[in-house]
């Protein structure tokens, strides 16, 4: 490999370290707020030279944390449509092909962890590939790149760094680990360590700035670059001394056109391409709330005092005794005064209050939370959560993206190296596995089933009807996924579980669950939000006589269940109202 292109690789690589080098900066910062770490040193030590008290109110954590909890509860699988109308049969099997790829690589807790990165830090990725198992089948591989190993071209501007010249990883292996992987290019590691600096004490795994070996901890730093050149991706492993690998990758998509398998998103842009989260506009109000929220405390639990210089008292034990609970100071009338500053506290309140409103009004609403105050109806609150989404439309809008791209890579992969004859299982909606075939070769009875229907047995048609059918001089071949075009489609979820719950408990008090019951118990079953047992109750309807009555006696007893525990609720509600109004008449005739 020549030492131009060994140079060109390293500059890039350390132009887009030092282009983002504040951005990362401020992104550490970012999550360090997020974990409660709100106090610089310079910060803790002014306040304990004061004897002022730290005040954490982490105010950020919990509004990540229900964003984090809103993804989980909208998570849906992908569908596929057929571009064309006789591909509906294989679109069916692509869709479920790519559940079995999502499944396999834990694909919902990899974007979950994304949607968190982009949250805090701002920056989420992920990386695909082909692993080949020893029975020479080939799987398709999924890993999350941490935001902070995470490298790309400065001069992209494109949330989806759709626009970048070249990205990568940064990996941080063990010197030894290294040579044993890398053999060809042992040379170059051992360059590469002997240029590092010494004395270099650091325990933590991962490179520093500008670093690309730590000579103490034999550890060493090697870069995995995807860049272009012209409309072909390649794939370059190097280190500072040398290039490891430099080669064309083969992954194409439908139209044939080179790919490289990293699914990056971004939550905002700056106008200097610095990424950063949505949690960054909640920094400076949470900085507000701790400081004043310290300034406050510090301030209650301290006087201030005007004394008359002719006086006997010093000011040292007037202060002394102040802060007692017990204090007993004797003096004469206009020895000395205790300044009112009420007016200083409740501003600091105020203000305090005002900062805390800040952070609460952005991001996600008390309602989106499941914090609203009131006996708000199913509708209104979800009148509220659709309000409180709207804010979060271009967060939802780039999950979104972000989903839709990863499974598109899942489907190429499919496409191009799922070629042999495969079944995968999925589990349907009622959690029951399902086996679909793939590149399943047809025999020429299933071809002449499809086209005329069922063929008895002992009807020879043809020759050979068991053998794999053959069409100009090509195997017929069920969902075949190399010649499958599609559009994947990613929905958002929608959380109904509160309506379904008002819904339900207007039929029991209605009365009409004991008359479903009477018609169709599998009804009442599948009305029920929430039932730990739906499943089984409706595989016991689905039975015979006897277990039909035994599910229809368990319904049966959940439904008067029901029915008991709104009776009761009403019983407990009617009460406290008259307690309430008890003590509403007992006040008013104490104060007449």
């Amino acid at each position: 490999m020549s030492d131009e292109r060994l140079t060109k690789l390293v500059g890039w690589f350390e132009n887009a370290e030092d282009a983002s080098q504040d951005a990362r900066t401020l992104s550490e910062r970012d999550r360090d707020y997020y974990d409660g770490k709100q106090w610089t040193d310079d910060e803790i030590a002014t306040l304990q030279t004061r004897k002022q008290p730290i005040v954490t109110r982490n105010r950020i954590k919990p509004k990540v944390d229900a964003l984090c909890g809103l993804e989980r509860a909208q998570r849906t699988d992908p569908k596929a449509w057929p571009r064309n109308p006789s591909d509906e049969a294989e679109a069916t099997a692509a869709a479920k092909s790519l559940r079995f790829v999502a499944d396999n690589v834990k694909f919902d807790r990899l974007r979950s962890r994304a949607w968190k990165d982009l949250l805090v830090e701002g920056i989420a990725a992920v990386i695909f590939s082909v692993k080949v198992l020893k029975n020479g089948k080939k799987e398709i591989v999924c890993a999350r790149i941490a935001w902070d190993r995470f490298f790309y071209d400065p001069a992209s501007s494109d949330e989806d760094f759709e626009d970048a010249l070249y990205l990568g990883e940064v990996l941080w292996m063990d010197y030894e680990d290294a040579k044993t992987r890398f053999k060809s290019a042992e040379k170059a590691l051992t360059d590469t360590m002997n240029s590092a600096p010494t004395g270099d004490d650091t325990y933590e795994d991962k490179p520093k700035f500008n670093q690309w070996a730590d000579r103490n901890r034999k550890r060493i730093r090697i870069v995995r670059m995807f860049y272009r050149e012209g409309d072909q991706w390649r794939e370059a492993v190097f280190t500072q001394s040398g290039v490891i690998s430099d080669k064309e990758l083969i992954f194409t998509d439908e139209n044939g056109e080179s790919f490289h398998p990293v699914v990056a998103r971004s939550a905002f842009v700056d106008r200097d391409n610095n990424r950063y989260g949505m949690m960054r506009q909640s920094i400076s109000p949470q900085d507000e709330v701790n400081k004043r929220g310290s300034k406050l405390l510090h301030h209650l639990s301290v006087r201030q005092i005007r004394i008359d210089p002719s006086a006997k008292h010093r000011a040292a034990k007037i202060r002394a005794e102040l802060k007692k609970p017990d204090g007993v100071i004797e003096a004469e009338a206009g020895d000395f005064e205790i300044l009112d500053q009420s007016d200083f506290t409740i501003g600091q309140a105020q203000l305090l209050q005002e900062a805390k409103d800040e952070i609460d009004a952005t991001g996600v609403n008390p309602t989106l939370q499941g914090k609203a105050e009131g006996g708000l109806s199913g509708r209104a609150i979800q009148a509220q959560q659709q309000a409180g989404m709207l804010e979060l439309g271009p967060m939802l809008e780039g999950r979104q993206s972000f989903n839709e791209r990863c499974y598109r890579i899942m489907w190429n992969l499919i496409r191009q190296f799922w070629t042999e004859e495969r079944w995968v299982r999925v589990t349907d909606a009622q959690g029951k596995p399902e086996f679909v075939g793939l590149n399943r070769p047809l025999t020429n009875r299933e071809l002449l089933e499809r086209e005329f229907g069922e063929v008895p047995p002992e009807v020879d048609l043809m020759p050979n009807a068991d053998n794999p059918a053959i069409v100009n001089g090509q195997p017929v071949l069920e969902n075949r996924l190399a010649e499958l075009d599609i559009d994947i489609i990613v929905e958002d979820g929608v959380d109904v579980s509160t309506l379904q719950g008002e819904q339900f408990d207007a039929l029991v008090s209605s009365g009409v669950l004991n008359a479903l019951v009477a018609v169709d118990p599998r009804l009442v079953v599948e009305l029920m939000p929430n039932l730990p047992d739906k499943q089984r109750i409706l595989d016991l309807l689905e039975g015979g006589d006897d277990e039909n009555a035994q599910a229809q006696a368990q319904l049966g007893q959940a439904v008067q269940q029901l029915e008991l525990a709104k009776a009761d609720a009403d019983v407990k509600e009617t009460a406290s109202k008259a307690a309430l109004n008890m003590a509403k008449a007992q006040k008013e005739a104490i104060t007449v």
